[in-house]
């Protein structure tokens, strides 16, 4: 075989390898591509080299995982468990199929020949040409439908795994290199009989490796429904306690000025209404929100719905701007830290009976990479009217490797979060 040629097959079929775990577990594979190249021509210079060596397939494979880990965790700068997900599965999916091209074309076209010659004919081009474009289209077709593991993804990004989860795919990503080794060791085998059992084998250990991800994936996707059930509860829960307050205080404010009627005391009267109660009158607004924000993230959309309620309530104006140029899923946790901070304006603006005009504005953009939240008001906010929740949001969107640039007289938040998809 002529050796440039071998190495751009190879380059090939590492490309291949390397995007569908991209692509199936839902990286924003863009922003990967180029690096995805350069690693898939560093293996395919490193296998082109160890193939060159008397080494036993097994051993040159197992080399190879070891490296392609090595040279990927640095590249990609992720953490390990990311990079033993991504190039277990996208070497062991790959595997599988080159193994079920190489059968078919034995079983229907080959039958005269024996495996091992099979490995040393020119053949062998015609077959790796297959399992790269098998691979690739099946990465398009999942790439145009979306479907992605996302919260998978969500979770592996964001750190969220506790150490059950960890646990289950360290022990998933060992197990598919465990069946790669299975798989290198069924391409040397010359017995039909013990070969195809090998075969059978190797297709049951990487059914069951997927699907420990689809399981995975599903808990996760139910815990975040519960959540955001639960959530969205909390959020109508908090309003039946905010109309409680503003009961309460129209009590003790009819209160005081019944007493100042009984003492004739007019002017006293008009001056504590005008200063107490008419701030606090209600302001309607349209609680209608454009339905592309509806399309674009359902949870978003209820989010202000929510807000903008809560603050009709309060008698608090809240404006809005959504600039998202694609589809840009918020996350659970992100919800609610603009929550918390959004709740705790309110509230101070409620309690605040010197501003005629309370408002606040919120807004969401989005660039190349990153998801921007803005959330500006007409409120200092200074230490007498500190607000923990504030500052815990805050701290919370930092863990989360946000830029966040403050002032708070008057309050403007511009909070710069990195896009996860």
């Amino acid at each position: 075989m002529h050796p440039l040629l071998t190495l751009c097959i190879s380059a090939l079929e590492w490309f291949a390898l390397l995007t569908f775990p991209f692509v199936f577990i839902g990286y924003r594979y863009r922003q990967y591509v180029k690096k995805i190249i350069i690693l898939s021509i560093i293996m395919s210079i490193i296998s082109l080299l160890l193939h060159y060596t008397n080494l036993h397939l097994t051993i040159v494979i197992a080399l190879q995982m070891i490296l392609i880990f090595l040279i990927a965790k640095p590249l990609f700068k992720m953490s390990s468990l990311e990079t033993l997900l991504l190039t277990g599965m996208g070497y062991g999916f790959y595997t599988f199929v080159h193994i079920v091209v190489i059968e078919l074309d034995l079983l229907l076209l080959s039958n005269s020949i024996v495996y091992s010659e099979v490995l040393i004919s020119n053949k062998i081009y015609a077959l790796q040409f297959t399992s790269f474009f098998i691979v690739i289209a099946l990465s398009l077709l999942i790439y145009f439908f979306k479907y992605h593991l996302t919260e998978l993804f969500v979770h592996l990004k964001l750190n969220e795994l506790n150490k059950k989860g960890k646990i289950i795919i360290y022990l998933n990503s060992f197990l598919t290199y465990f069946f790669i080794c299975l798989a290198s060791f069924v391409m040397v085998a010359n017995e039909l009989r013990f070969r195809y059992a090998f075969i059978l084998l190797s297709i049951i250990v990487l059914f069951m490796i997927f699907a420990v991800y689809l399981i995975l994936h599903n808990q996760f996707q139910k815990k975040r429904l519960i959540e955001a059930k639960k959530f969205y509860f909390d959020q109508e829960e908090q309003v039946s306690v905010y109309i409680e307050n503003i009961q309460k205080d129209l009590r003790s404010s009819y209160k005081v000025m019944q007493k100042l009627f009984e003492n004739n005391s007019y002017e006293l009267s008009k001056e504590y209404f005008n200063k107490h109660i008419l701030p606090k009158s209600k302001k309607h607004q349209n609680l209608e929100i454009e339905t592309t924000i509806r399309k674009k993230d359902e949870l978003l959309y209820v989010f202000l719905i929510n807000k903008r309620k809560l603050a009709n309530l309060l008698g608090v104006s809240i404006s809005t701007t959504i600039d998202l140029t694609d589809h840009v899923p918020i996350t659970l946790p992100h919800i609610q830290f603009l929550s918390n901070i959004i709740d705790d304006l309110l509230f101070a603006l409620y309690e605040t009976t010197h501003y005629q005009d309370k408002q606040i504005h919120f807004k969401l953009s989005s660039t190349k990479n990153h998801v921007i939240y803005e959330i500006a008001s007409n409120i200092d906010f200074d230490k007498s009217n500190t607000h923990s929740k504030i500052y815990d949001a805050i701290i919370g969107f930092k863990k989360n490797k946000a830029v966040i640039e403050s002032t708070f007289n008057p309050l403007v938040l511009s909070i710069s979060c990195e896009k996860l998809m």
